[in-house]
C-alpha cells in the first residue's frame, strides 16, 4: 500500500504576493487578506523545509491561485456600518428604559408620601368609582338639557317668523297660535307682548289698507298717503303699509316737492296738523296748481278747525243732553260764528230747534241766531 503523501503546510501571510522555490522553480503564492484565512496544505513529496533566505522543497508542488471577488471588499464595510448602527440602537433603546424605570419609580414613591393638610382647610376625599360615574352623569344630563334648550329656542324663532308672515298677511288667527306657540315654549319672550297688540290692531288696519289701495288706483295719492300713514301708525312694520308708501313716493317723484308732499301727508296721518299744514303750503309754493297740496292744504286746515273747535262743540253737547237749550244753541251759535259751514255745528244747532219745537218751547232767533222764549 501506498503511504500517504505528506503535506507542507505554509501560513498565511499579509496583502501581498510571495513566492517559494520549489525544486528549482519559483512558485508565487497569493494569499486572500481574510483574517482567517485557512492554511495552504501543498503536497511534499521527500521535501526539506530551511529557514532562512530560501526553502527547498524536493517533488512537485501545485498551488492554485484564489481570484478576489469583485465587490467583497464593498459588502464586508456595509455589514460593518450595518452591526454600528445595530449597535448604537440597542444602546438608546436600553437608555430610554432605564429612564422610564427611573421615572416610574419616582412617580411611585410620590403617591406614596403623604400630603399635608394646612391648618383649617379641608380635605376634600379622593373619588371614588361611584363618584366618577355619578360625575359622568351629571355631565350628560347637562349637554341633554343643552340641547333641549337649543331646539326649544329654534321652535322659538320659527313660531315668531310663522306669526310674522301671518301678521304681514292680515292673518288674525294665523298669528295668535303662532304666539300662543311662543308663550308656551318661552313665557317671557317680550316679542309675543308685541305681536298681540299688533293681532289687535289687523281689524283697523283692514279699512285703511283697502281705502288707501283704492285712493292710489284713483291717483289720489293725498288720500292714499294718509291712508298708509294711518296703518304705519297703528303697525310700524305692517309691509302692505310700507309698500303702499314706496310706491306713492316714486310715482310723484323723487323730487324735493315729492318729499316735502309725502311728508306732509305722514304728518297729517299721524295727527300733527300744524306740521302738516305747513308742509302743503311749502308743496304749494313749489308747485302751485298741486291738487295734492291743495287737498291736503283743505284737509289739515279742516282738521285743526276741529281741533280748535272741539272744547265748544263738547259743551254743546253737554248742554244738549241736560235740556238746557238755550246755552245749547248759544254754544253752537259761537262756533257758526267763526265757522258758519261748519256741519257738525249746523246739525247741533237744527237739532236744538227740533227738541224745542216738540217740547212746546218756542224758538225765538235773533241777529246772533240764539233765543229761546216760551
Amino acid at each position: 500500500m501506498t503511504p500517504p503523501p505528506e503535506y507542507l503546510v505554509l501560513p498565511p501571510t499579509a496583502n501581498d504576493e510571495s513566492s517559494e522555490t520549489l525544486d528549482g522553480i519559483e512558485v508565487s503564492l497569493v494569499l486572500e487578506p481574510e483574517p482567517k484565512t485557512r492554511p495552504i496544505a501543498v503536497p511534499l513529496q521527500n521535501a526539506t523545509v530551511a529557514t532562512g533566505s530560501a526553502s527547498s522543497l524536493s517533488g512537485s508542488l501545485a498551488v492554485p491561485r484564489r481570484e478576489r471577488r469583485p465587490g467583497a471588499t464593498k459588502w464586508r464595510w456595509m455589514a460593518a456600518g450595518f452591526g454600528t448602527l445595530v449597535i448604537a440602537a440597542a444602546l438608546w433603546l436600553s437608555r430610554e428604559a432605564a429612564i422610564d424605570a427611573e421615572q416610574t419609580q419616582v412617580a411611585s414613591v410620590a403617591l406614596s408620601v403623604p400630603v399635608a393638610t394646612p391648618a383649617g382647610a379641608t380635605r376634600l376625599p379622593s373619588p371614588t368609582p361611584v363618584g366618577v360615574s355619578q360625575a359622568a352623569d351629571d355631565a350628560a344630563a347637562a349637554l341633554t338639557e343643552a340641547s333641549e334648550q337649543e331646539q326649544a329656542g329654534l321652535a322659538v324663532v320659527s313660531q315668531l317668523r310663522v306669526a310674522e308672515r301671518a301678521l304681514a298677511g292680515l292673518d288674525e288667527s294665523g298669528a295668535r297660535r303662532a304666539l300662543q306657540a311662543v308663550q308656551r315654549l318661552d313665557p317671557g319672550n317680550p316679542a309675543v307682548a308685541v305681536g298681540l297688540r299688533r293681532v289687535q290692531a289687523i281689524a283697523g288696519i283692514r279699512p285703511l289698507l283697502a281705502d288707501a289701495a283704492q285712493a292710489e288706483e284713483d291717483r289720489d295719492f293725498a288720500r292714499a298717503v294718509q291712508g298708509y300713514s294711518q296703518v304705519l301708525t297703528l303697525d310700524r312694520k305692517q309691509r302692505a303699509a310700507r309698500d303702499g308708501m314706496d310706491r306713492v313716493r316714486s310715482t310723484i317723484g323723487d323730487t324735493p316737492y315729492g318729499r316735502t308732499l309725502v311728508d306732509a301727508y305722514v304728518a297729517l296721518g299721524a295727527g300733527r296738523l300744524e306740521a302738516a299744514r305747513d308742509g302743503f303750503g311749502k308743496a304749494l309754493i313749489t308747485k302751485p296748481d298741486s291738487r295734492e297740496a291743495d287737498r291736503g292744504l283743505e284737509r289739515a286746515e279742516a282738521a285743526l278747525t276741529a281741533q280748535r273747535l272741539a272744547p265748544i262743540l263738547r259743551r254743546a253737547a253737554r248742554y244738549e243732553v241736560a235740556g238746557r237749550w238755550d246755552d245749547a244753541l248759544r254754544e253752537y251759535d259761537e262756533i257758526l260764528a267763526t265757522q258758519p259751514d261748519y256741519v257738525l255745528a249746523q246739525q247741533g244747532r237744527q237739532r236744538v230747534i227740533m227738541r224745542v219745537a216738540t217740547s212746546g218751547v218756542n224758538v225765538v232767533t235773533g241777529s246772533n241766531g240764539g233765543n229761546l222764549q216760551q
